[in-house]
C-alpha cells in the first residue's frame, strides 16, 4: 500500500486533481505563492525551467506528506528547521516590505544563506526517507531559487513587481495561519486585516498598476469603471486579455486569438489605438508574424490613456474619497484587535 500511494503521488503533480491535492497541503496562499515562483523563474530562466521549478516543488510537497501519512517521518525529525524556516520567511518579508531599492535588494545575501543553512538541515532527512533522485529535487530548487542573481532580480526590477507582491501579501497570510490557538473565526479575520493593511499601503501612494495588483483596488476600480466610465471599462478588460494573450504557447492559438482581440477591440474602436500601432498589429496578422509581444505597442498606448482616467478622475472621484475613509477607519479599528491576537500567539 505504502508503494502505490507513493505511486500515485509520482503522478498526482500531473493531472488537475494533482493541482488540487497540492492545494490541500499547502493552502491556496502556498499555492498562489508557487505560482508567482514560476512566473519568477519564467522571467529569469525560460518558461521550461519555470514550468520545471514549479514541478519539483510539487512533487517534494507530494512526497513528505505520503511520508507523513505513513507515519514515515516524523515532525520531531524536521523540528530543528522550524526557527531557521521561520526566520527565512520573515527575512522575504522583511525585504519585500522595504521601500530603498538599495535596501531591498541586499537582502538577496542573507535569503540565499539562510536557504543554504534549511538546506543542510533539511536534506540528510530527505535522503534517509527518499530515493536520492526526489531528495535531489530540493537541491535543485535551492540553487535556483537561492541564486543571488535571481534573488536580486527578484527583489529590485519592475518585471517582477507583481510576483514580489503576491509573494509578499500571501506569505504574511500563511505565516498568519501558522501561528498557535487560532480559531477559524480569527483566522478569517486577521486575513481580512491583512487584506485591509495592504490595501492602506495601496491607498496612501495610489497608482493604477498598484490597484490592478490588489484584489479589493481592482474591484473598486472596476466597479467606479462600470458605473461611470463604460467606454474606459472596456480598455481595462483589453489590458486584461493581452495579458492573457502574451502567455499563450501554441503558435495556432495565438493567431486566433490576435484577431479576435483586434476585431473586438481595435477595429470596433473600443481602445484608443493610433494609425501606425494599428496597421503595425495587422501586418503582423496579415503577414503570419504574429509573436507574444504583438500588442506591446497598443498596450502601452492603451494603458497611457486609462491612467489618465485613473489619475485624473477616478482619483479625485467621491468614490475614492469615500473608499479611502472607509478603508482607512476599518483599518484604526482593527489595529487594537490584530494586535491582540499577537499578544495571545506569543504567549505574553
Amino acid at each position: 500500500m505504502s508503494h502505490f500511494k507513493k505511486f500515485l503521488a509520482s503522478r498526482a503533480t500531473e493531472s488537475a486533481a494533482g493541482r488540487k491535492a497540492i492545494v490541500k497541503h499547502i493552502g491556496e496562499e502556498g499555492h498562489e505563492i508557487l505560482h508567482h515562483l514560476k512566473a519568477a523563474a519564467i522571467k529569469f530562466s525560460s518558461v521550461s525551467t519555470g514550468k520545471e521549478m514549479k514541478l519539483h516543488i510539487m512533487k517534494l510537497i507530494m512526497k513528505v506528506a505520503v511520508l507523513v501519512d505513513n507515519g514515515e517521518l516524523r515532525q520531531d525529525e524536521a523540528t530543528e528547521a522550524t526557527q531557521p524556516t521561520l526566520e527565512l520567511a520573515r527575512l522575504i518579508m522583511d525585504a519585500m516590505h522595504t521601500e530603498d531599492l538599495e535596501a531591498r535588494t541586499g537582502f538577496a545575501a542573507g535569503i540565499k544563506a539562510k536557504m543554504e543553512e534549511l538546506h543542510g538541515m533539511l536534506l540528510p532527512v530527505l535522503q534517509s526517507k527518499m530515493k536520492a533522485s526526489n531528495a535531489g529535487r530540493f537541491t535543485t530548487v535551492v540553487e535556483f531559487f537561492g541564486n543571488e542573481e535571481f534573488l536580486r532580480k527578484l527583489l529590485s526590477e519592475d518585471e517582477y513587481y507583481d510576483d514580489r507582491e503576491a509573494i509578499h501579501r500571501n506569505l504574511n497570510l500563511v505565516l498568519s495561519a501558522t501561528q498557535p490557538n487560532h480559531t477559524t473565526s480569527q483566522l478569517d479575520e486577521q486575513r481580512r486585516m491583512k487584506r485591509l493593511e495592504h490595501f492602506k499601503t495601496i491607498l496612501e501612494n495610489p497608482t493604477m498598476r498598484s490597484f490592478h495588483g490588489d484584489t479589493y483596488g481592482a474591484s473598486v476600480w472596476d466597479d467606479w469603471l462600470l458605473e461611470n466610465k463604460k467606454e474606459a471599462l472596456a480598455q481595462r478588460q483589453f489590458l486584461l486579455q493581452v495579458t492573457d494573450f502574451a502567455k499563450i504557447q501554441n503558435r495556432g492559438l495565438l493567431a486566433k486569438r490576435a484577431e479576435r482581440l483586434v476585431d473586438n477591440y481595435i477595429l470596433t474602436g473600443k481602445v484608443p489605438v493610433s494609425d501606425a500601432a494599428k496597421e503595425e498589429v495587422q501586418t503582423a496578422i496579415e503577414t503570419g508574424n504574429v509573436r507574444k509581444n504583438l500588442f506591446d505597442r497598443v498596450r502601452e498606448e492603451v494603458t497611457a490613456s486609462l491612467e489618465t482616467v485613473f489619475n485624473e478622475e477616478f482619483l479625485t472621484s467621491e468614490t475614492f474619497e469615500q473608499i479611502k475613509e472607509e478603508s482607512l477607519a476599518v483599518q484604526g479599528a482593527g489595529d487594537d484587535e490584530a494586535d491582540g491576537l499577537e499578544m495571545d500567539d506569543d504567549d505574553e
